[in-house]
């Protein structure tokens, strides 16, 4: 990317990442946010930006600071007695961004109290550290759209660090960063999941088409696929059980499992209200039918899957960006009074993007009641509101976001069944 630079280094089972530059662009801010897109992808992570300077020119070219694995960090109580809420973590930045030589410093501040919005102990506990600090001058940064006031973050040395052309970095996994966390693992799908992504991204590369690649697309290539592999029958487009004038996209018996699966192709129209019905309406429709199949075949162990795959840039800003991946220290419900209330989006209250917290339950709540409604609507009047889990199984992203030739893909399971996270879970 255009004069794009970044700067890592390794915390105590956490990483940061400095991100600087278009410079020689008419847009810096943009540049930067496309910067942080691409570095930071579908895994959790926390932004910020500098405070205590007016000039909105400044303001546009100033570094970004992305951490990942903040909620591991192993912060320090500060003073007792007169802050004791006040946590701090401190650690050096050396030239290798790891543990070279130190040439900077990055200290982070905590207000432990999140039920207060005062920032009023945090910036003199800030004070006290920026006048007793071995370096002079330093940057401050605060959360990047202002609305968690419990971090600061106070770095010295940003000009001395040896940051590196910017190009195909990625924020480092939850396993990279050594944290502890529930992950399903399922080697059968996530092998299907990359050679899926990877096949359709060589029929885009391939294809002077337009639109070469649709759900269609991938119906063949899972029939290859499954048959290849699998013990039982296999068909498409097969009449559901709860709702016999639906047709549900793939069913497969494998070793006296059933799997069912919907399938969605991103595009610019996704995240348009007919498409999010469409979306709610696959992973509610296998909810109500692995509970009918229950019923009819109760011996006969069933796992629902839903997948979603499409071009890169598409997937994530017609997709995957509708879905907050807050840590604790950013919380949905941390606004400013009198700040526009926040309204969880349909995408973010159906699916996560979080390995380390894959599992979402779905209920009637205010963002998905309509969705409910509508369900009825067209497929049952009278039907209870039946509460429904999705589990993020694997989430492959394309090398390349921008690059439209390339794909990304997705998968979940509906209501899936306590199965431990061995191999073949």
């Amino acid at each position: 990317m255009k004069d794009a630079v970044i700067y890592t280094q390794k915390l105590d089972v956490a990483s940061v990442a400095i991100l600087w530059g278009g410079f020689q662009t008419l847009d810096p801010a943009k540049w930067m946010y496309r910067m942080s897109l691409q570095y930071c992808g579908g895994n959790s992570h926390n932004e910020y930006l500098e405070m205590g300077f007016n000039d909105p020119f400044y303001l546009r070219i100033s570094p970004r600071i992305i951490l990942s694995g903040i909620n591991n960090i192993p912060f320090n109580d500060y003073d007792s007695i007169q802050f004791p809420t006040i946590k701090v973590y401190q650690h050096s930045l050396c030239d290798d961004g790891n543990n070279g030589q130190e040439i900077g410093e990055i200290i982070i501040i905590e207000e432990q109290n999140v039920d207060q919005y005062s920032t009023k102990n945090l910036q003199a506990v800030q004070t006290q550290i920026i006048k007793n600090a071995k370096y002079k001058q330093c940057s401050v940064f605060v959360d990047e759209h202002a609305d968690n006031p419990s971090i600061r973050i106070i770095i010295w040395g940003i000009e001395s660090l040896p940051f590196k052309k910017f190009n195909k970095q990625r924020v480092p996994t939850l396993t990279d960063l050594g944290q502890i966390f529930h992950e399903i693992i399922d080697e059968e799908i996530s092998s299907f999941a990359y050679i899926t992504r990877d096949w359709l991204s060589y029929i885009s590369h391939l294809s002077k088409a337009e639109k070469q690649v649709n759900e269609d697309t991938l119906r063949y290539l899972l029939c290859d696929y499954w048959e290849r592999r699998i013990s039982g029958d296999f068909a498409s487009e097969v009449k559901y059980k709860r709702f016999p004038t639906r047709e549900m996209d793939i069913q497969w018996v494998d070793k006296g499992t059933k799997y069912l699966m919907e399938i969605k192709y991103v595009s610019s129209q996704t995240d348009t209200t007919k498409e999010l019905r469409r979306i709610f309406d696959d992973i509610y429709r296998l909810s109500w039918e692995k509970k009918e199949l229950q019923k009819l075949e109760p011996n006969t162990k069933v796992r629902c899957l839903f997948v979603i795959f499409g071009p890169a840039p598409l997937f994530e800003s017609h997709f995957m960006n509708h879905v907050a991946l807050y840590s604790r220290f950013h919380p949905k419900a941390m606004f400013y009074k009198g700040k526009k209330s926040y309204k969880e989006h349909i995408l973010e209250a159906c699916f996560s993007f979080n390995r380390g917290e894959p599992k979402k339950q779905i209920n009637l709540i205010n963002s998905t009641e309509k969705y409910y409604q509508n369900f009825n609507k067209n497929y049952e009047d009278g039907l209870p509101y039946e509460a429904f889990t999705t589990d993020l199984l694997e989430l492959i992203l394309a090398d390349d976001i921008y690059d439209e030739r390339q794909h990304s893909i997705a998968i979940w399971e509906v209501d899936r069944d306590d199965l431990g996270t061995g191999d073949n879970a």
